[in-house]
Order: structure tokens, then C-alpha cells, then sequence
């Protein structure tokens, strides 16, 4: 699993981008911040993906495909 907490869009996708194709399928990552108004581009990548959303502004991701 991995934790996100990077409150930067850019910094966040970047991190997907690398750490993604070695990520089991069913694999885990919690972002924090991710439904505030700052981080749509991170909001935007991440949609592609299977997401569970929180009140508390996170969101768990579970790896099921590839990452593009």
C-alpha cells in the first residue's frame, strides 16, 4: 500500500506515473487532500481509477488495470 500526501498535483501524478507499474493489482493507496478545490488535475488522473471518496477530503484507490 502507499500513502499520498504530497499537496501538490503535479508532484502527486508524478509519483503515479513512477511508482504505479510495480504496484500489485489490488494494491492500495490512500490519498490524502484529494477532494479539495486545489487538486483537480490530481483528481482528474487519479478518476481513472477505481476510487473510493471520503468526507474528509481522502480517497483510497485499489490498483484493478493499468495506470495512462
Amino acid at each position: 500500500w502507499m500513502y499520498i500526501d504530497l499537496n501538490s498535483s503535479i508532484s502527486t501524478i508524478n509519483a503515479l506515473e513512477r511508482f504505479w507499474d510495480g504496484f500489485e493489482v489490488a494494491g492500495l493507496i490512500l490519498f490524502d487532500d484529494f477532494a479539495w478545490q486545489d487538486y483537480k488535475d490530481t483528481q482528474v488522473v487519479v478518476e481513472k481509477c477505481s476510487v473510493l471518496h471520503f468526507p474528509t477530503g481522502w480517497a483510497i484507490v485499489f490498483k484493478l488495470q493499468g495506470f495512462s
